[in-house]
Protein backbone atom coordinates (compact mmCIF):
# COMPACT_ATOMS: atom_id res chain seq x y z
CA UNK A 1 0.00 0.00 0.00
CA UNK A 2 1.46 3.18 -1.18
CA UNK A 3 1.25 6.65 0.82
CA UNK A 4 -1.44 7.91 -1.26
CA UNK A 5 -3.67 4.77 -0.91
CA UNK A 6 -3.35 5.23 2.74
CA UNK A 7 -4.13 9.01 2.52
CA UNK A 8 -7.64 7.73 0.05
CA UNK A 9 -8.46 5.02 1.98
CA UNK A 10 -11.07 4.06 4.70
CA UNK A 11 -9.59 3.56 8.47
CA UNK A 12 -9.12 0.33 9.30
CA UNK A 13 -11.96 -1.09 10.74
CA UNK A 14 -14.56 -1.29 7.43
CA UNK A 15 -17.37 0.94 6.50
CA UNK A 16 -16.94 3.54 9.30
CA UNK A 17 -17.16 7.00 8.76
CA UNK A 18 -14.16 8.42 10.30
CA UNK A 19 -15.27 10.78 13.11
CA UNK A 20 -16.24 14.27 12.48
CA UNK A 21 -15.39 17.05 14.48
CA UNK A 22 -17.34 19.36 16.65
CA UNK A 23 -17.74 22.73 15.65
CA UNK A 24 -15.85 24.93 17.84
CA UNK A 25 -18.11 27.49 20.27
CA UNK A 26 -18.92 30.57 19.45
CA UNK A 27 -17.83 31.97 22.29
CA UNK A 28 -15.42 31.05 25.02
CA UNK A 29 -16.88 31.02 28.67
CA UNK A 30 -13.33 32.15 29.84
CA UNK A 31 -12.73 35.07 27.28
CA UNK A 32 -11.90 38.13 28.88
CA UNK A 33 -12.11 41.21 26.78
CA UNK A 34 -9.03 43.54 27.31
CA UNK A 35 -10.31 46.73 27.53
CA UNK A 36 -7.51 48.76 25.19
CA UNK A 37 -8.44 46.30 22.11
CA UNK A 38 -11.14 47.11 19.68
CA UNK A 39 -12.75 43.78 18.29
CA UNK A 40 -13.87 42.77 15.51
CA UNK A 41 -17.73 42.48 16.37
CA UNK A 42 -17.44 46.21 17.37
CA UNK A 43 -17.02 47.17 13.98
CA UNK A 44 -20.14 48.02 11.15
CA UNK A 45 -20.76 44.95 9.56
CA UNK A 46 -20.30 44.83 5.81
CA UNK A 47 -23.80 45.66 4.83
CA UNK A 48 -23.27 48.62 7.16
CA UNK A 49 -20.19 49.51 5.41
CA UNK A 50 -21.99 49.41 2.01
CA UNK A 51 -24.49 51.62 3.02
CA UNK A 52 -22.08 54.15 5.00
CA UNK A 53 -20.11 54.29 1.32
CA UNK A 54 -23.95 55.00 -0.56
CA UNK A 55 -24.97 57.71 2.20
CA UNK A 56 -21.26 58.95 1.63
CA UNK A 57 -18.78 60.57 3.92
CA UNK A 58 -20.11 63.74 5.32
CA UNK A 59 -21.32 62.23 8.63
CA UNK A 60 -17.77 60.52 9.53
CA UNK A 61 -15.14 61.94 11.45
CA UNK A 62 -11.87 60.68 12.70
CA UNK A 63 -12.47 60.11 16.94
CA UNK A 64 -10.25 59.14 19.68
CA UNK A 65 -11.43 55.40 20.80
CA UNK A 66 -9.19 53.74 23.34
CA UNK A 67 -5.22 53.85 22.19
CA UNK A 68 -6.42 54.99 18.65
CA UNK A 69 -8.17 56.94 15.77
CA UNK A 70 -11.23 55.79 14.27
CA UNK A 71 -13.09 56.65 11.66
CA UNK A 72 -16.92 56.98 13.20
CA UNK A 73 -20.14 56.97 11.01
CA UNK A 74 -24.02 57.17 11.88
CA UNK A 75 -23.33 53.18 10.87
CA UNK A 76 -21.21 52.70 13.32
CA UNK A 77 -16.94 52.34 13.64
CA UNK A 78 -15.50 51.67 10.20
CA UNK A 79 -12.83 48.75 10.15
CA UNK A 80 -9.23 49.79 9.57
CA UNK A 81 -9.22 46.26 7.24
CA UNK A 82 -12.23 47.47 5.19
CA UNK A 83 -12.64 46.28 1.52
CA UNK A 84 -14.85 49.67 1.18
CA UNK A 85 -13.27 52.83 2.15
CA UNK A 86 -11.38 53.58 -0.90
CA UNK A 87 -14.70 53.94 -2.62
CA UNK A 88 -14.71 57.21 -0.58
CA UNK A 89 -11.24 58.12 -0.93
CA UNK A 90 -9.79 56.24 2.21
CA UNK A 91 -7.01 54.49 2.43
CA UNK A 92 -5.50 52.42 5.64
CA UNK A 93 -2.91 50.43 6.23
CA UNK A 94 0.06 49.19 8.40
CA UNK A 95 3.50 51.12 7.15
CA UNK A 96 5.76 47.53 5.79
CA UNK A 97 8.80 46.87 6.26
CA UNK A 98 9.56 48.66 9.53
CA UNK A 99 11.66 46.14 10.29
CA UNK A 100 14.75 47.33 7.72
CA UNK A 101 13.95 50.63 9.67
CA UNK A 102 13.92 50.37 13.42
CA UNK A 103 15.17 53.15 13.84
CA UNK A 104 13.52 55.68 12.05
CA UNK A 105 10.08 54.32 13.34
CA UNK A 106 11.83 54.22 16.72
CA UNK A 107 12.85 58.04 16.13
CA UNK A 108 9.52 59.33 14.89
CA UNK A 109 5.85 60.00 15.98
CA UNK A 110 3.26 57.93 15.43
CA UNK A 111 1.10 58.50 18.16
CA UNK A 112 -2.33 58.59 17.15
CA UNK A 113 -3.11 62.01 15.45
CA UNK A 114 0.50 62.45 14.23
CA UNK A 115 0.53 63.96 10.81
CA UNK A 116 2.70 61.90 8.27
CA UNK A 117 4.53 62.55 5.13
CA UNK A 118 4.03 60.09 1.90
CA UNK A 119 6.53 60.30 -0.69
CA UNK A 120 6.53 58.63 -4.36
CA UNK A 121 9.26 56.61 -5.24
CA UNK A 122 8.30 55.70 -9.17
CA UNK A 123 12.03 54.41 -9.70
CA UNK A 124 11.85 51.74 -6.83
CA UNK A 125 12.71 48.62 -8.38
CA UNK A 126 10.87 46.71 -6.29
CA UNK A 127 7.89 48.73 -7.15
CA UNK A 128 6.86 51.24 -9.53
CA UNK A 129 3.73 52.43 -7.33
CA UNK A 130 6.14 52.28 -3.99
CA UNK A 131 5.06 55.10 -1.72
CA UNK A 132 7.68 55.90 1.22
CA UNK A 133 6.26 56.85 4.65
CA UNK A 134 8.03 59.32 6.96
CA UNK A 135 7.03 60.67 9.99
CA UNK A 136 5.99 64.17 10.05
CA UNK A 137 10.03 66.15 9.41
CA UNK A 138 12.15 62.84 9.29
CA UNK A 139 14.44 62.57 7.10
CA UNK A 140 14.44 58.35 7.33
CA UNK A 141 11.99 56.09 5.55
CA UNK A 142 10.12 54.50 7.87
CA UNK A 143 8.49 52.06 5.72
CA UNK A 144 6.45 51.77 2.84
CA UNK A 145 2.82 51.64 2.20
CA UNK A 146 1.57 48.16 1.45
CA UNK A 147 1.65 47.08 -2.40
CA UNK A 148 -2.40 47.22 -2.98
CA UNK A 149 -2.88 50.22 -1.21
CA UNK A 150 0.13 51.62 -2.77
CA UNK A 151 -1.57 50.92 -6.47
CA UNK A 152 -4.47 53.12 -5.78
CA UNK A 153 -3.08 56.20 -3.85
CA UNK A 154 0.21 56.42 -6.56
CA UNK A 155 -2.73 56.62 -9.40
CA UNK A 156 -4.02 59.95 -6.77
CA UNK A 157 -0.31 61.15 -6.19
CA UNK A 158 0.33 61.13 -9.53
CA UNK A 159 -2.67 62.98 -10.97
CA UNK A 160 -1.30 65.73 -8.53
CA UNK A 161 -3.91 65.21 -5.70
CA UNK A 162 -3.15 67.00 -2.54
CA UNK A 163 -2.87 63.90 0.02
CA UNK A 164 -2.57 64.53 3.86
CA UNK A 165 -1.79 61.23 6.28
CA UNK A 166 -2.17 60.67 9.58
CA UNK A 167 -1.25 57.73 12.16
CA UNK A 168 -4.31 56.52 13.58
CA UNK A 169 -2.20 54.16 15.66
CA UNK A 170 0.86 53.84 16.57
CA UNK A 171 3.99 54.64 19.36
CA UNK A 172 5.70 58.58 19.95
CA UNK A 173 9.40 58.77 19.63
CA UNK A 174 11.73 56.31 21.62
CA UNK A 175 9.16 53.37 21.26
CA UNK A 176 8.82 51.37 18.71
CA UNK A 177 6.56 48.29 20.33
CA UNK A 178 3.45 49.13 17.57
CA UNK A 179 3.86 49.09 13.87
CA UNK A 180 2.06 52.24 12.60
CA UNK A 181 -1.17 52.16 11.35
CA UNK A 182 -1.78 55.06 8.80
CA UNK A 183 -4.94 56.71 7.13
CA UNK A 184 -4.30 58.57 4.08
CA UNK A 185 -6.73 60.65 2.11
CA UNK A 186 -7.03 63.94 0.09
CA UNK A 187 -6.33 66.81 2.40
CA UNK A 188 -9.84 67.76 2.33
CA UNK A 189 -11.38 64.90 3.38
CA UNK A 190 -9.11 64.84 6.06
CA UNK A 191 -9.92 68.31 6.89
CA UNK A 192 -13.70 67.34 6.81
CA UNK A 193 -12.48 64.17 9.59
CA UNK A 194 -10.71 66.00 11.70
CA UNK A 195 -12.95 69.20 12.11
CA UNK A 196 -13.86 67.87 15.81
CA UNK A 197 -10.71 65.83 16.62
CA UNK A 198 -8.78 67.78 20.07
Amino acid sequence: MGILDRFLSRPPGGDQEPPRREPRPSGRKDFVRRPDVIYRDEYMDRTAERAWVASGIEASELMRERNRLIVMTDFGMLNPRSTQAYRLGLFSFLVRGTNYYRQAVKSGNFTPGAPLRLEREPANVHDPNAIAVYAEGAHQLSGYVNKQRAKRLAVLMDSGADLAAVSVRGAGAGREDEVPHVLACERHIMEHLTRRLD
